[in-house]
């Protein structure tokens, strides 16, 4: 894989099962591939990394599958709404045409559209570093290579975003 990719930097087999990155999230799934973006763009210069228990100190409270994140956010105090910002986490819910929800990273805001890039669809990991797909509000959508049926994401989490949150 490329140097800087997402494959060379989990440096595993992603097809190998439950197999965990280095962020302690399952190799090649959309959770792995949002936590590398938000390593390598959101907290590249900061010293910080995101990961599995990232703002939390309780082993309890953990971000989880993608259906979990908006939860682990609010518990944690990070912003959830329903505002896109580049730099910011689209998150579907479970039941939206995925067992354990979604998850994927705002590339950039086009007035009402926004562009996302991925990982792992097909519950398989994606052979490309970053795909993309641009969304509509109100349309059903779904990236070119899965099953997914998704919709305009339920929730948009500011963790790190790489533009302030419009204030409501």
């Amino acid at each position: 894989p490329p140097a800087g990719s997402y494959m060379a930097a989990t440096g595993q087999d992603l097809m190998a099962a439950d197999s965990s990155d280095q962020w302690c999230f399952v190799a090649g799934h959309a959770t792995s591939y949002v936590a590398w973006r938000l390593n390598t763009v959101n907290f590249a210069d900061s010293g910080e990394l995101f990961h599995l228990r990232y703002g939390t100190e309780n082993l309890s409270d953990y971000w989880g599958h993608a259906d979990d994140w908006d939860n682990a956010a609010r518990t944690l105090g990070f912003a959830v709404d329903e505002t896109p910002t580049a730099g910011s986490v689209a998150q579907w819910e479970r039941g939206e045409g995925t067992t354990y929800g979604f998850v994927a990273y705002v590339e950039a805001v086009h007035g009402g559209s926004i562009t996302l890039s991925y990982g792992n669809t097909n519950r398989r990991a994606v052979s490309t570093d970053r795909s993309t797909w641009t969304v509509e509000p109100d349309a059903r959508c779904s990236p070119t290579d899965c099953d997914l049926d998704l919709g305009w994401p339920d929730n948009f989490i500011h963790i790190k975003d790489l533009e302030p949150v419009p204030a409501n």
